[in-house]
């Protein structure tokens, strides 16, 4: 199973180390895959000095229940957890408005992500395969091209989160970054960090209207004092 969720160890330009893990972290209704790789988690946020998490949908890390999960071991641990994904529900809106202009027009659509296709959509891909890293597996088979004519909000959230990584949290002060994000996300966004200056072009050219709308910046949490020990505080403070 975990070859499907393999990790890239890189180094950001500043010279910090980065692992970028991929998870199936599933949902509010679906089983994440925590339970099986708990152990792996333990050992990798050991490893850092700080933690890069998705945003949940519509929710903090701290109420959705895989990031619940791995925040656990953070708090436990002592150690800073920082979310440069930009997504909200105003860019989760646009792009339901954008895919439904997109299906009455019934035009083909370049974008790596569920519902959209490249040749074929990995959402027809979950229908055909039942195994839980069918998803992963067709998106690891792919090769750097689909992330050049990639288009889309998941798109989108990957070049923002390697800017992210590369600017914002490359300046504190940190030796060892561990960022988590779903599977889809982890290929893409290392093809980003290596690609600055074609990271910058498609952000300016194809997601005007995304940035308008996305975060900005940072969001950068501490441990706080909890009185519950089976339970978990957090302080933003940036």
């Amino acid at each position: 199973m975990k070859e499907h969720y393999k990790t890239i160890c890189t180094k950001l330009d500043s010279g910090q180390n980065l692992k970028l893990v991929g998870c199936k972290h599933g949902d509010w209704w679906n089983k994440s895959d925590f339970s099986l790789r708990e152990k792996e988690y333990n050992e990798l946020i050991s490893w850092s000095d700080i933690l890069v998490l998705e945003q949940p949908f519509l929710a903090e890390f701290y109420e959705e229940p895989f990031s619940k999960k791995i925040s656990k071991i953070v708090y436990t641990q002592n150690k800073r957890i920082c979310i440069v994904d930009p997504q909200n529900e105003k860019t989760d809106k646009f792009h339901e408005e954008s895919y439904e202009k997109y299906v009455k027009s019934e035009k083909f659509c370049m974008a790596i992500e569920e519902g959209n296709g490249n040749l074929i959509s990995i959402c027809d891909c979950k229908q055909k395969n039942n195994g839980p890293f069918d998803y992963i597996r067709y998106i690891d088979s792919m090769n750097d091209f689909w992330w050049k004519i990639s288009f889309g909000e998941s798109d989108w959230r990957n070049i923002r989160i390697a800017k992210g990584l590369e600017e914002d949290i490359s300046q504190l002060n940190a030796e060892n970054i561990l960022a988590i994000h779903g599977g889809i996300h982890t290929r893409p966004i290392h093809f980003y960090l290596k690609n600055p200056k074609f990271r910058e072009t498609k952000l300016r050219r194809k997601y005007s209207e995304l940035e308008m709308l996305g975060e900005k910046g940072i969001k950068l949490y501490v441990p706080a004092k909890c009185e519950d020990k089976q339970e978990q505080a957090w302080e933003r403070i940036k």
